[in-house]
């Protein structure tokens, strides 16, 4: 099996629609897990009132989580990016995604005392 010639941003085009597919078929799956453990079988009584709050919070949390992931591999699968960090007097940067002639290169610095 061969895989095709895309330039670097069809690639990227292509990671972004993996993630955003398994993002909602996994966001879907645990909303779906979440709602049933809100709905006990044998119903909602006065006893388990703070399980179900507990579990409500922890299931929006996760979800907000999840959302946060596939949005963020969304964006830098798609975007030009530009990650910094700095500590002290060192700093370290990375920077990639599409350049005005279209390759998909990137770049990385340091600065600092070594």
């Amino acid at each position: 099996m061969r895989l095709p010639n895309w330039p670097p941003r069809d690639w990227r085009k292509l990671l972004a629609l993996l993630f955003s597919i398994m993002g909602a078929v996994v966001l879907t799956l645990f909303v779906w897990w979440g709602s049933a453990a809100l709905l006990p079988d044998q119903g909602w009584t006065t006893a388990s009132e703070a399980d179900r709050a507990n579990t409500l919070r922890w299931v929006l949390w996760i979800a907000i989580g999840g959302i946060v992931v596939v949005l963020f591999g969304l964006g830098m699968a798609i975007n030009r990016r530009t990650l910094q960090a700095k500590w002290g007097d060192k700093s370290v940067g990375f920077d990639g995604g599409e350049n005005s002639d279209g390759d998909g290169t990137g770049t990385v610095s340091t600065e600092g005392a070594a």
